[in-house]
């Protein structure tokens, strides 16, 4: 049988473990904005893919179109994207009587986009926007920002639409950029973390419980790679992945995944995608080894509401944990790559302001 566990790529379907709560939330319920932010490899691109399965085959008032605007930067590079999208749903298109040409001849992005409004409105369906690598929004509002404001309007035109943007944390930049009247996330807050698995599920994708393909643990060992990982999707798969294939012992295992390139630029990414701010709280806990709340507050000294906070992003996000009163690092991969580029993290500078990470509301 070939390997089950799959690493690099997105997971849909009998291959997509958790996030039933995401799921639910932003197909059962009445908004129509959402932002989903997490880190490199945590499955944002795998949530937003599984999401389209599902609605192609539960949801049939629903027509999903996945639109990827990575190194989008002007309006015509959106169209295109927004195009690659439709001609992936044209057979459910058709079905549904909206013709693919008509909207394929368009060059325009937003008279596409009315064409899209027409026909969804006519036949009472609700157009369901996946976007993925929506921090791409940043360079397109720094180009044009009356687009970006345009595009935000038609976005969260809930007569036709709801939008689910899925972005890496330095998304919120997108609020520095001055609209008339409003920031860009206004409408797509409180903004979702996608973050680790639940134990339960990382236990079934472990087990590969959905198709029975997958290694039998001893409890101590399942316990232990989701300890190592803290649940998180990516390298959970990494260490199956190596350990279905040849034989070795766990932490010959581990080793393999830190010998990746794709783990090593991943948790650069997601150091760069700290606030500086962040980074010193960050800091803290790594150099002591863990530290309560008055050992961090003191050093960085912020007010207690908004370190609460900044702690409250980075444990959603994965970097920290907290346990028995005292906050942790929460990665053991992540942990071993700050040890092994501590004397060169100066040279990695953020990508993210403390003012826009602290600029949006999150659940």
């Amino acid at each position: 049988m070939s390997n089950p566990y799959i690493v690099g790529m997105a997971v849909v379907g009998d291959r997509f473990y958790g996030r039933e709560e995401l799921i639910n939330k932003v197909l059962a319920s009445g908004r129509d904005g959402f932002c989903m932010m997490g880190n490199r490899r945590i499955g944002k691109t795998s949530f937003l893919r599984h999401l389209e399965f599902l609605i192609k085959g539960e949801y049939p008032n629903f027509i999903s179109v996945y639109w990827d605007l990575q190194a989008c930067q002007i309006e015509a590079d959106l169209t295109e994207q927004l195009k690659d999208g439709l001609l992936d749903v044209e057979e459910q298109l058709e079905e549904t009587g909206i013709d693919y040409e008509e909207l394929e001849e368009s060059e325009d992005l937003f008279d596409l986009m009315g064409r899209l409004k027409r026909g969804v409105i006519q036949r009472n369906k609700k157009l369901i926007l996946l976007v993925d690598e929506a921090e791409s929004l940043i360079d397109v509002g720094k180009v044009n920002r009356g687009l970006l404001g345009k595009l935000r309007a038609v976005m969260q035109d809930a007569t036709f639409v709801r939008t689910i943007l899925c972005a890496a944390r330095h998304l919120s930049e997108v609020n520095q950029i001055e609209l008339a009247g409003a920031r860009f996330l206004d409408g797509f807050e409180p903004v979702l973390f996608v973050s680790s698995l639940t134990d339960a599920d990382a236990d079934a994708l472990i087990a590969q419980s959905l198709t029975g393909g997958g290694l039998r643990f001893p409890d101590e060992m399942a316990a232990d790679i989701k300890e190592k990982t803290h649940c998180h999707p990516y390298l959970i798969q990494s260490v199956c992945f190596y350990l279905y294939d040849h034989e070795m012992d766990l932490e010959k295992a581990y080793d393999y995944v830190m010998q990746q390139g794709m783990a090593e630029k991943a948790f650069a990414d997601d150091f760069r995608y700290l606030a500086p701010v962040e980074k010193q709280i960050l800091m803290q806990i790594y150099q002591a080894a863990g530290t309560t709340f008055g050992g961090i507050q003191g050093p960085v000294g912020l007010d207690a509401q908004t370190l609460s906070r900044l702690l409250g992003t980075l444990e959603a996000c994965g970097y920290i944990k907290e346990t028995g009163g005292g906050y942790y690092l929460a990665n053991h991969f992540f942990t071993r790559w700050l040890q092994s580029n501590e004397t060169r993290l100066r040279e990695m500078p953020s990508v993210v302001s403390d003012e826009a990470i602290l600029s949006f509301r999150f659940e």
